[in-house]
């Protein structure tokens, strides 16, 4: 777990401005909240992958999944 405290104050105060600067424009309530439960979960995983950047993304979990498929199409 190597992670500087640069890159994760620099994380910090990107997802504050971003945040600062939407919050302004959004208007109805529920917009509002669904705005931070998706961002919310963007920053977490931005953190997780900073904090381990081995994890896996997306097209890795994708891969097994979908890999089958891709062999019957491929035909």
């Amino acid at each position: 777990m190597n992670i500087s405290l640069n890159s994760l104050l620099a994380l910090f105060v990107a997802a504050i401005a971003i945040v600062a600067y939407d919050w302004r424009s959004i208007k109805d309530t529920r917009t509002k909240i669904a705005y931070l439960v998706l961002f919310g979960s963007g920053f977490t995983l931005a953190v997780a992958l900073l904090v381990y950047p081995e994890l896996p993304g997306p097209s890795d979990l994708l891969r097994p999944i979908l890999a089958p498929a891709a062999k019957l199409l491929l035909k």
